[in-house]
Parts: C-alpha cells; sequence; structure tokens
C-alpha cells in the first residue's frame, strides 16, 4: 500500500488547463510558449517549461514536479525547490496554462 492514498495523490495533481497542443521555442534556457486554445504567448524559464514538458505526457502530483523543478535547479538551489516549484504552479495557473484536477 502506498504511503499517500489514492485520493490524496489525485487531489494534489495538476494538468494542461486546455488539450489544444502548446506549441514551444527555445534557447538559453528561455522558452517562447504560445497557447493555442487562448491564443497567447508566453516567455518562460527552463524549469517552468519543464513543468509544461512533464504535463504534455500526462498529468503528475506536485512531488513528481519537484523532482523535475530539481532538475532545472542548480545544485546549490535544490534545497528550494518545493517553494519554487509551488511558485511556478501559481504562475503557470494564473496564466491559464495548467490548472489543478480532481480538487
Amino acid at each position: 500500500m502506498n504511503s499517500l492514498s489514492e485520493t490524496d495523490a489525485e487531489a494534489s495533481a495538476w494538468m494542461l488547463a486546455h488539450l489544444a497542443p502548446l506549441l514551444v521555442r527555445g534557447w538559453d534556457n528561455e522558452y517562447v510558449v504560445y497557447a493555442r486554445a487562448s491564443g497567447d504567448t508566453h516567455l518562460l524559464g527552463a524549469a517552468a517549461y519543464r513543468i509544461l514538458a512533464r504535463l504534455q505526457l500526462a498529468r503528475a502530483g506536485r512531488a513528481a514536479l519537484c523532482a523535475v523543478v530539481a532538475g532545472a535547479c542548480a545544485e546549490d538551489e535544490r534545497a528550494r525547490c518545493a517553494g519554487l516549484t509551488d511558485a511556478i504552479l501559481t504562475d503557470l495557473e494564473a496564466l491559464g496554462l495548467i490548472r489543478p484536477c480532481c480538487r
């Protein structure tokens, strides 16, 4: 049995806000993301883009997304990855790119 119940795991899961694919171009750890559903274009850093790329595969919980962010952080920043992940999730939700699922 998992230490986290299925209901708790789903309650903290995130997904893309729309089914329409995101168009992405990136260079030097910056990414331009065009959201077809809204017509909006966004400039994102590497950690935020990695979250979106992970969510394009399937919904994911906070712990999985923290691991994704940790991969984009410098080693001396990894202790702050949980807080950074929460801030990025809040920002991506405010931009209309992601939404919580099953809350």
